[in-house]
């Protein structure tokens, strides 16, 4: 019996792994979108 409840528990840690990486992904995505809107206004105003 423990042994099933010990997967178990290890399967649970690896769904919020995944919500985890998607979030960080998602953050990544939006920092660089940040960072390419700038460099275009950036070189709007010059």
């Amino acid at each position: 019996m423990q042994q099933e409840k010990k997967e178990e528990e290890e399967e649970e840690e690896e769904e919020q792994d995944v919500v985890l990486s998607q979030k960080f992904s998602q953050l990544s995505t939006h920092t660089e979108d940040e960072q390419k809107s700038d460099a275009t206004l950036k070189r709007r105003r010059s």
